[in-house]
């Protein structure tokens, strides 16, 4: 059984030699999977990446699980008891007293509603607009190659699966100039639409190879 761990280091603006240079690193698996050059997480290659995976499924699914009984749980503390009447004993008598109904206060939404009606030309504090966040989506691309995983701007960032329709060069950046045929996919990381580093597979899933190109 093995006992070490293999990954790359994708930290390329702190200069660590291992990222720069681009070696792979080994790393007992009992172990943080750091780098012990710069302490990065790796990214994992071969089998590793798969059962890395893997983990990523399990703890995504335990989130998804938590969140969900909370859910249940704030939706019934929330629930209140029906008030359209009370019950009041007295003597071993019981008397059914209904309530009347509430009259709303719409003063309180007259105020609301002049505050909203302000001039749309006047100076006031406007929230400025969020950063853009990297979320997970799915790409259709024009040439009919199909991209799933991390997304940011629109445009592939982080990791990810690239399916080709057609033959294609993988990367200008590639000193291979290796190509991918119809039905290979890469599974990797990408950094603002550009292969970092990835596996190719065939049509039958079978690894073909490991593809290195940094930035």
């Amino acid at each position: 059984m093995d006992t070490k761990i293999k990954g790359y280091c994708i930290n390329f603006n702190n200069n660590c030699r291992n990222a720069d240079n681009k070696l792979p690193v080994e790393v007992d698996i009992s172990a943080d999977f750091v780098c012990p050059e710069c302490q990065r997480d790796l990214i994992p290659i071969g089998e590793n990446s798969k059962r890395w995976k893997k983990q990523i499924i399990i703890f995504s699914g335990l989130a998804l699980l938590t969140i969900i009984v909370w859910l249940i749980v704030l939706f019934f503390s929330n629930t209140k008891k029906p008030e359209d009447s009370e019950i009041i004993t007295k003597d071993s008598s019981v008397a059914i007293v209904k309530k009347k109904p509430k009259i709303p206060d719409t003063s309180l939404e007259d105020k609301n509603t002049n505050r909203e009606r302000k001039d749309p030309n006047s100076s006031g504090n406007t929230a400025e607009p969020s950063k853009p966040r990297e979320i997970s989506g799915v790409l259709n691309l024009p040439n009919g190659d199909k991209y799933i995983g991390k997304v940011k701007n629109g445009t592939m960032n982080g990791m990810g699966t690239y399916y080709y329709k057609s033959r294609k060069l993988i990367s200008p950046k590639d000193k291979k100039k290796r190509y991918a045929e119809v039905g290979d996919y890469i599974e990797g990381y990408w950094y603002d639409g550009k292969l970092m580093q990835g596996e190719l597979f065939g049509p039958d899933s079978v690894q073909k190879e490991t593809i290195w190109i940094g930035r």
